[in-house]
């Protein structure tokens, strides 16, 4: 999030000297708050009894008819460090006029953290073309969650203080409710809390005025004469992409688009601005005068297309037959649809989905674009702008609320999202990545480069690896027949990516965008694939728009000789596979937990296991499983026992990642650990939740046929744990082994729990546990099977689980099936793999093991390693030197022999 937390102080009834005392409370308060956090890293004492906070503080607010003597510009977006406001105070700060810095000078105990800081306050004079996003460049920043903004809100008379994730970054909590309205001025305080010293060169707020004012020409919308030409030269050139759009201009023009007028109005739109025919031209103002005052699509006024109205506006806008009454008509609606969409659709008295991707990432778009091309004839333009930016900076949702599940009141924002989970794969699957959550990125791309000059991929944060990230994430999603791609959290169309009703406009999208930014080979794999792939054409309209030249280079991804194992994107995901022919093997260990937004899987470490081209066992759609943790799949389950009866855990300050990892195409083995130690919430209504694990490790090993997965948990109390296991078809429980095959019935899964002794198992039929959800939820062809393994309760759970996967012929584990068991390793050998861990969670320098049967050209996987160089012995014979990186804690090395092994591995 982009801000950890908020706090407010009421100033009504308060002379400007008396609030002195306020703002100190306030500040001292956000200081202390922060020491009971778990996650704040700070421990600040609490003051001394008796203490006065504001002679701690000294910050000293002047009366607002004061503020005018500190600004002598009407309008003033940035200020050097050294230009503070002096007469409003400061502690602890040096200032060097002639390097325009200031240093925030923190002293060290015992002074108490109201002692300890340093801060100043800053004056700007936003005018009306600032956007409400703060900009702060230091020479040398303060360190992680030891800075504190104050904005002063003159509409509520109360103070906001953040204390931003990004030290660089922030966003104005309402630029018109915190810009004095007399003297038009907004105070920034800026207090750093920890040493050691930041030194601030300037602070500044980004302007859509002086240099992204959208006051040129129309059309100004995404219709520049780059695009015009490139989309008159695929037109020529017959590209199928044109052949598309042209078959359903012509049908439209005595048609609506299924999904209603907004929908429509492109494709006349745009075939008037190709051809110049007037036909194309009445068509589009007919659909504009039409454009009815209510939404289209009755539950999701964000999935309106309202911005489609906009650019009709804009690319008619110099048309004879653009009359004045049509064009005040036009504003008029415009203005109204917006309003619509920001009162009904986002603030709904505060309630509805803060972190919904889809919701918010359309809805900044269309704001945008709407005050955009009203802007210079709407009074109301720089209004509804900034409700766009807001969107997109802040998100939507309420401060704290005991008793809310913080989805519903924890803002989050597109540029979070973006700069969190840009690399892929995006948070919500591939279904609303490929669907709405991409018109919202790409529109407000186009928007905002087009019609501001603003270039979202040079000027903001994440985005330039964004596109190239998306592909990158989906081209290694991609099962080796090409038509399936692995998402865990979809809740529809999951089983076949031509089941993906917005594919093609997703990959047309990003090509664009990745071809821009120079990633040319990932433009030229999504062009490939938007050509390629079966399935859906929903919207020609972008398909054609965002490919608009007919030469732009395509090349097949599955031919383009990448790693066949592979750790990808901050959410993590490590993808495997034995090659990229369609009926290779393949599978995705995946590292995305607690993702707090939209339906992401409540449950962490999930994989999918895919042989010979069939699927053994796989990946569940996740729309309702925060209703239902059966949707839970193939991963420790750590049951939540809320008062629902839900296993929803979004809103931890931690998303599950893949802390270690570790790829290789020679041998064949993927590795990686997952950290989930702060994913579970025993209580998501509570916004302080208690949590009762202490840790939660998986590590995941596959190599070929063979696969070990090993959980750590260590808990408050004990119990509340179930491993999953789903199947293609009813599994067969042959004492302890879980024995599995594809649907075809051509491959088998074996699997067996090694560790703890005393475990129960049960088969579940989906059929029956998800009888109660529609098939929209979950289709038939994704009510699978259920293995359901339980532990004894215990409050320290190691299971240690191994599969091994071949052709229906395979009826029982490797004769050399091993489990090695001891008081400090917890490891199994199977086949031509052996991967030995530590039983407890701790780094070590040492580790020995002995192999009773070891197949010839065994490969060793040792983890828990502390990086650095390790000798390994066998037999007592030295059998070579090997490093582990911090980014593993591994060492992997061979053996020949067939006779027992004495391993010991020592630390150089």
């Amino acid at each position: 999030m982009s801000v950890l937390s908020a706090y407010y102080i009421d100033m009504s009834g308060h002379s400007p000297r008396s609030l002195t005392l306020l703002v100190a409370l306030c500040l001292l308060g956000c200081l202390l708050y922060a020491c009971g956090r778990r996650d704040s890293g700070n421990n600040l004492p609490e003051p001394a009894a008796g203490n006065d906070s504001a002679a701690l503080l000294g910050i000293d607010f002047p009366a607002a008819d004061q503020l005018d003597r500190y600004l002598s510009a009407a309008e003033l977006l940035s200020r050097s460090g050294d230009d503070h406001a002096t007469e409003l105070g400061s502690q602890r700060l040096s200032i060097d006029a002639g390097q325009g810095t200031a240093s925030f000078n923190v002293a060290d105990p015992p002074l108490n953290a109201a002692q300890r800081c340093s801060w100043a306050v800053y004056a700007l004079q936003p005018g009306e073309s600032a956007l409400p996003q703060l900009s702060l460049d230091w020479q040398t920043a303060p360190q992680p969650g030891s800075l504190y903004l104050g904005f002063a809100d003159w509409s509520q008379a109360r103070w906001v203080w953040q204390r931003p994730d990004n030290v660089t970054m922030a966003t104005v909590p309402g630029l018109s409710a915190c810009t004095e309205p007399l003297s038009g001025q907004l105070l920034i305080a800026v207090v750093v809390q920890d040493p050691p010293a930041a030194v601030l060169s300037e602070l500044r707020l980004q302007s859509i005025g002086n240099d992204y004012l959208p006051d040129g020409p129309h059309p100004r919308l995404w219709l520049t004469d780059e695009r015009l030409a490139g989309l008159t030269a695929a037109m020529n050139a017959n590209t199928p992409e044109w052949q598309l759009f042209n078959i359903r201009a012509q049908q439209y023009q005595n048609e609506l688009y299924w999904a209603g007028l907004n929908h429509t109005i492109p494709y006349p739109l745009l075939m008037y601005k190709l051809t110049g025919d007037e036909q194309y031209a009445a068509r589009a103002f007919q659909l504009l005068d039409d454009a009815p005052l209510e939404w289209e699509i009755s539950c999701c006024p964000y999935h309106c297309q309202i911005h489609h109205i906009a650019l009709g506006y804009d690319w008619l806008h110099d048309h004879p037959d653009m009359s004045e009454a049509r064009r005040s008509a036009y504003i008029t609606k415009l203005e109204t649809f917006a309003d619509m969409l920001w009162e009904e659709a986002l603030s709904g008295g505060g309630l509805g989905n803060s972190q919904d991707t889809d919701r918010i990432s359309m809805a900044s778009a269309t704001l945008a674009t709407v005050a955009c091309a009203i802007w210079g004839e709407s009074e109301r333009a720089p209004e509804i702008f900034e409700r766009g930016w807001r969107m997109f900076t802040i998100g939507l949702g309420d401060p704290p609320a005991s008793g809310v599940w913080r989805e519903w009141t924890d803002a989050a924002s597109v540029r979070h999202w973006v700069q969190g989970w840009g690399q892929g794969p995006w948070p919500s699957g591939w279904f609303y990545c490929t669907g709405t959550d991409f018109y919202g990125l790409k529109d407000w791309a186009e928007t905002l480069r087009t019609a501001c000059g603003y270039d979202v991929n040079l000027l903001e944060p994440g985005f330039s690896e964004l596109w190239s990230g998306q592909i990158n994430a989906f081209v290694y999603s991609l099962s080796p027949d090409g038509d399936h791609a692995y998402s865990g959290s979809d809740w529809q169309d999951g089983d076949l990516i031509s089941g993906q009703a917005y594919i093609h406009t997703f990959l047309a999208s990003v090509a664009d965008e990745a071809e821009r930014v120079g990633d040319t080979d990932q433009a030229a794999w999504a062009r490939h694939l938007q050509r390629n792939l079966p399935g859906y054409h929903v919207d020609p309209f972008r398909e054609f728009f965002f490919s608009a030249s007919g030469n732009l280079a395509t090349a097949d991804p599955l031919q383009a000789g990448l790693p066949l194992v592979a750790k990808y994107g901050p959410v993590d995901m490590l993808s495997y596979r034995s090659g990229w022919g369609p009926a290779d093997s393949w599978g995705v260990f995946s590292g995305q937990g607690s993702v707090p937004c939209d339906h992401m899987q409540p449950d962490s470490g999930h994989f999918s296991l895919q042989r010979n081209g069939q699927f053994l066992t796989r990946e569940a759609p996740g729309y309702k499983s925060f209703e239902c943790g059966a949707q839970t799949y193939n991963t420790l389950s750590i049951e939540n026992d809320t008062q629902q009866g839900h296993m929803k855990t979004t809103g931890m300050d931690a998303p599950a990642s893949l802390l270690r990892w570790r790829c290789s195409d020679t041998p064949l083995l993927a590795y990686a650990m997952l950290q989930a130690d702060d994913n579970y919430d025993d209580n998501p209504d509570s916004w302080e939740p208690t949590l009762r694990v202490e840790t939660y490790r998986r590590h995941f090993v596959w190599s070929g046929d063979h696969v070990v997965v090993f959980d750590r948990l260590r808990t408050t109390d004990s119990g509340w744990c179930l491993y999953r296991l789903r199947a293609e078809t009813e599994p067969q429980l042959v004492g302890d082994t879980v024995n599995q095959t594809s649907k075809d019935g051509s491959q088998r899964l074996l699997h067996r729990t090694l560790e703890p002794a005393g475990c129960s198992f049960s088969v579940v039929d989906e059929d029956v546990l998800l009888a109660e959800y529609y098939q929209y939820e979950v289709p038939d062809s994704m009510r699978l099977w259920q293995t359901q393994i339980s532990p004894p309760e215990s409050d320290s759970v190691n299971i240690l689980n191994v599969i091994r996967m071949g052709d229906s012929s395979i009826t029982d584990f490797d004769a050399n099936l091993q489990h090695i068991g001891d008081a400090d390793n917890a490891g199994a050998v199977q086949g031509p793999l052996c991967a030995v861990f530590a039983r407890e969670e701790v780094l070590r320098s040492t580790c020995s093991y002995t192999v009773d049967a070891p197949q010839a050209g065994m490969l060793h996987l040792i983890g828990d390693l502390e990086p650095g160089s390790y000798s390994v012995t066998v037999n007592g014979q030295p059998a070579g030197s090997y490093s582990a990186g911090e980014n593993d804690n591994t060492i992997l090395f061979s053996t020949e022999g067939v006779s027992a092994l004495s391993v010991v591995v020592t630390k150089l």
